[in-house]
């Protein structure tokens, strides 16, 4: 078993809360970090602090990279990032990095 499976394994057992915490303190500074996925990661690469992203230009760059991805894998992946906290949900189709939105407000 790798360092990351067991890291994985032990983030799947902890609360909301806590796995919030924990990937608080692994990301750096305005950086969202996403578990599981490569369309999580790919979407949580796009979103960075300090502006808020619509779904169509979170597509655009995602399928750059990766052509075949669909807007049903990017929606979950935006769903994920936003139940893990990593992304909050503006309005409908509109996200922005976690960090961004709390120092905001």
């Amino acid at each position: 078993m790798s360092v990351l499976s067991a890291v994985l394994i032990l983030i799947d057992t902890l609360t909301d809360e806590e796995r919030l915490t924990v990937l608080r303190r692994l990301r750096p500074e305005g950086h969202v970090i996403a578990i599981r996925g490569d369309v999580s990661s790919r979407v949580a690469e796009v979103i960075r602090p300090g502006r808020e992203y619509g779904i169509d230009e979170i597509a655009v760059a995602v399928r750059a990279d990766a052509p075949e991805t669909t807007y049903k894998q990017i929606y979950n992946a935006l769903a994920y990032l936003v139940r893990h906290g990593g992304v909050r949900r503006v309005r409908y189709g509109v996200y922005r990095s976690s960090e961004a939105l709390e120092a905001a407000e």
